[in-house]
This record gives structure tokens, C-alpha cells and sequence, in this order.
């Protein structure tokens, strides 16, 4: 029986800058687990969600026992697991992150237990979200590797342009869109700079998504290098147990990467202009 903590690969960034890809594509690479968006894992078996996997996520054979582990160290329902997972990830809340604590530092414990030596976790640092922070405190976990992952701004907007990803889930029409694109543009930015100040504290490196979309093996070999000791490679089908991210690649992506670069001729100028000022902003930094 495993006593080592689970090693995380943990992709940080703003969201709509392909992490649910990425993630899918470093967990096959390497033969690890993809986690997805792993903060997400006892809303989603609350809502009685399904994993990537094609079973709900409160008895996916990677996260159910997990979820069960957790819930008994901390005696707390999934409701309140996910709203104490937000509340200490996002506002910081000191009450809420001891109860964390206590939870993950479980649920981390029963996944080593059970040889899940190495995850991908893709919850990103959208929204304030300071996972990290908490994962360096928790016991039976450690974290391997961030990957800092950074699309163009433009990109970005354009997707949110679409709406909102619940909303195209659910079939709704969602908020006002460029109310949209403004939240976009100040998230993007402070996401960013969260995950700048992350990969200071572990070992790191950058991704451009264009960049990996052009050499998505030359990104994967190197992380290889980087993370040698991953434990014993799984097969496709034992990786692909990604919880939320994005929903067309969480379900029927046929493993093809590609560019996606229609917001280059359909972003309007006043966008394409502000968005390109912004990148080469971040490019100085």
C-alpha cells in the first residue's frame, strides 16, 4: 500500500485557454491521471454529474472512494464540501480552510492509498481561485510541477463571446455578452497575475496555447523530463477521468489538437485591438 503523497502536475491560467485539452493531452502523454477541474469534484457528485469516464463522479472508480474518504474525515455532506472548497480557494476564508484541510488532505491520502501516484489538476487560477496556496499545506499531496498556461487575450474573448460554458451546457441563454467580454478581459488579466505569482513558489514553466497547439509532442517530452518519476503508466482509457472543464473536450473529442484560430477574422477591431495591447503587455512582464 502506497504511502506516498500523490504528485499533482497543476495547470494554472485563466479559463477558455484550453487547460481541459492540455490536461487531457499531459495525462496521455505521460500515463497519469487527468483530473480536470478537481475543485469541482463534490459539487459535480452532488449534482449527480458524470467524470470523463462516463460514470458519475461519486462512483467514478479514480474519484468515488476519494469523495467517500473525504466526507468522513470531515463529516460534512458533498453541498458542503464544495461550498467550504470555494470558500477557502476563493475568499480565503481561515474557518473554511482548516475544514479543506481536513478534507483534501483525505481524500489525497485514499487516491496514494490506492496507487494514484500522479493527477493532473487543471482548476486554474480563474476567479482569485488560490488552490495552490492550500495544496503546498495539505498533507499527502505535493505539487510536482505548474504549468502556467497563457492564450491570446483575443482568443479569449472571442470564445466568451459565445457565452458563458453552464450556460451552453444547459441549453441557457446566459448573461449579457459583452458584460461578458469585460469580466473576460479583467479576469484574463487577474488570473494571470495570480499564476505569475504561483509558479514563483514551485517548479514551473510557461505555455503559450498557440505555442502547444504548433508542438503539442515537444511540450510533453520536455514535461516528461521534468516529472521522471510519475509511477506506473496507465492506459488511455485509465487517464481520462477529467471532472468539469470544458464540455465538448470533456466529451467527445476525438484527441486532435487544433489551433482554433477563427477569432482571428471574426473578433471585431475594437477587440482585436485592446486584446493584442493586452498581450504584448503580458509578453513585457
Amino acid at each position: 500500500m502506497s504511502t506516498e503523497p500523490v504528485r499533482l502536475i497543476y495547470v494554472t491560467g485563466y479559463g477558455r485557454s484550453g487547460s481541459t485539452v492540455v490536461d487531457h493531452v499531459i495525462a496521455r502523454s505521460l500515463g497519469v491521471v487527468s483530473g480536470g477541474e478537481l475543485t469541482n469534484v463534490f459539487a459535480w457528485a452532488a449534482e449527480e454529474r458524470e467524470c470523463a469516464c462516463a460514470q458519475p463522479v461519486a462512483v467514478c472508480p479514480v474519484w468515488g472512494e476519494a469523495i467517500s474518504a473525504a466526507r468522513r474525515a470531515s463529516q460534512l455532506s458533498l453541498t458542503e464540501l464544495a461550498r467550504i472548497t470555494r470558500t477557502a480557494e476563493i475568499d480565503r476564508d481561515e474557518g473554511a480552510s482548516s475544514a479543506w484541510r481536513v478534507a483534501w488532505s483525505a481524500f489525497f491520502a485514499d487516491l496514494s492509498e490506492r496507487g494514484f501516484t500522479t493527477v493532473v489538476d487543471s482548476s486554474k487560477s480563474a476567479g482569485g481561485r488560490d488552490r495552490v496556496r492550500l495544496l503546498a499545506e495539505c498533507d499527502h499531496v505535493e505539487i510536482t510541477l505548474v504549468v502556467h498556461l497563457i492564450r491570446d487575450p483575443r482568443a479569449v474573448v472571442f470564445s466568451r463571446r459565445r457565452g458563458n460554458n453552464l450556460a451552453l451546457e444547459r441549453g441557457t441563454a446566459g448573461e449579457n455578452k459583452t458584460i461578458g467580454v469585460v469580466k473576460a478581459i479583467v479576469g484574463w488579466w487577474r488570473a494571470n497575475a495570480l499564476a505569475d505569482r504561483q509558479r514563483t513558489l514551485h517548479r514551473s514553466v510557461v505555455w503559450r496555447y498557440e505555442e502547444f497547439v504548433g508542438d503539442p509532442d515537444g511540450h510533453t517530452d520536455h514535461l516528461a523530463r521534468l516529472v521522471p518519476d510519475r509511477g506506473a503508466r496507465r492506459t488511455r482509457e485509465q487517464t481520462a477521468h477529467a471532472v468539469a472543464g470544458n464540455r465538448l473536450a470533456r466529451s467527445d473529442w476525438d484527441g486532435a489538437i487544433r489551433l482554433d484560430d477563427e477569432w482571428a477574422s471574426e473578433i471585431s477591431r475594437p477587440w482585436r485591438i485592446l486584446g493584442g495591447l493586452l498581450s504584448a503587455l503580458r509578453r513585457r512582464t
